[in-house]
């Protein structure tokens, strides 16, 4: 009698669990994790029936009532709580979501925060402490949960800042109006994507560029390819109508000594390349592809304070022109009481003879001739 009582406790329990959906549910996947637990169920009850606790009151046919319970509640468990294991339909909805916050943040801006990063950056100053991020933390919050690591690494040094970069040098503001992205007819995990983008640069009319590309999404929901076709909006922003080139000179600028008084009465005397008496930056050897920190001084008669300044370069035999520095002349940045001064990296992307171009509020000021190595 007591043991036709443990069959019967033992078949309501069965009966009570739901049916499990075999079709949707019950793929090789969850077999195989089914098998798993259902080995480690068996070393369990092998583990109770040394001690005796348990078989020597269950009869043969007990036991394998109470293998079918294990095996149905196995199935059940796993298929309710493995509901985090989405339909094809929601894992789309997934993807197309998690490439629509890329895109978004890959062409909207730059915002404020990633501004400062750059002028921090620029200025030689410590990004932490100036803005309160990094620019490794700031790129790992807004890209890295939506990558594989090996393409987060890839996407931020190509698409991430691509657009953005430029957008910031030359004063422009970028804003997605419109995505739409689909599965590929190709191949599963294949999304294709046009992308509606408004682009405005600073006192001018706003414009709008549509652009293209396709992503790869793993099983996991990570992107691990993406590619964009920037549709000539990438040339747009870094277009240089908006200055001025002047006729230059390829005469070599000179180098002239200049000394300052600081706070302590201590005299510093500093090597400078430019025009004296107007511009000019710490002198020191130009290697192409090594940045380095230069403190620049201004003498001119107008109030540079807080003004922008672009400093571009131009190489010679050639119609290519690159930013070299973006930022503004501070007090904070004096190296004495009276002097005028903004500290900069400059980064030359190959050896020759540059036309350093100043422009102070988009006004040509000056131009410095050096020799990059």
């Amino acid at each position: 009698m007591r043991e036709n009582e443990q069959y019967k406790e033992i078949i309501d329990e069965l009966d009570s669990l739901p049916e499990p959906n075999y079709e949707k549910e019950f793929d090789s996947q969850t077999q195989s994790r089914i098998h798993e637990n259902l080995m480690k169920a068996s070393e369990r009850i092998k583990s109770k029936q040394k001690r005796g606790a348990f078989m020597n009151r269950v009869s043969a046919g007990l036991f394998g009532v109470a293998a079918l319970l294990i095996f149905s509640f196995v199935v059940w468990t796993i298929t309710n709580d493995d509901h985090t294991a989405l339909s094809p339909d929601q894992q789309s909805d997934e993807n197309i979501n998690t490439i629509k916050t890329v895109l978004e943040n890959t062409l909207t801006g730059p915002d404020e925060q990633l501004k400062d990063i750059w002028k921090a950056i620029e200025n030689g100053e410590d990004v932490s402490e100036r803005v309160g991020i990094t620019l490794e933390e700031y790129s790992e919050e807004k890209f890295k949960q939506y990558f594989t690591e090996d393409m987060f690494q890839d996407y931020i040094s190509t698409y991430a800042y691509s657009y953005l970069r430029p957008a910031y040098w030359n004063d422009f503001e970028l804003k997605v109006m419109h995505i739409d992205v689909k599965p590929s007819s190709v191949k599963n995990n294949i999304y294709d994507f046009s992308i509606e983008i408004q682009y405005q640069q600073e006192s001018s009319e706003s414009e709008t560029v549509f652009i293209k590309g396709q992503a790869n999404v793993n099983e996991d929901g990570k992107i691990e390819e993406i590619i964009i076709t920037g549709n000539g909006l990438l040339e747009t922003l870094k277009e240089w109508n908006n200055y001025d080139i002047p006729k230059v000179s390829w005469k070599p600028s000179p180098i002239f000594e200049h000394t300052v008084t600081d706070k302590e009465g201590d005299k510093h005397i500093y090597s400078i390349i430019g025009k004296e008496g107007k511009i000019g930056f710490t002198n020191t050897e130009l290697v192409a592809s090594e940045p380095k920190k230069h403190m620049w001084f201004y003498w001119g008669e107008d109030n540079v304070y807080r003004k922008s300044v672009e400093v571009i370069g131009l190489k010679k035999g050639t119609d290519d022109l690159i930013k070299l520095h973006t930022g503004t002349f501070d007090k904070g940045a004096q190296v004495s009481e009276n002097s005028v001064n903004m500290p900069s990296n400059m980064d030359f992307p190959s050896a020759g003879v540059w036309n350093i171009l100043v422009y102070i509020n988009r006004e040509f000021s000056e131009s410095i001739v050096v020799e990059v190595k």
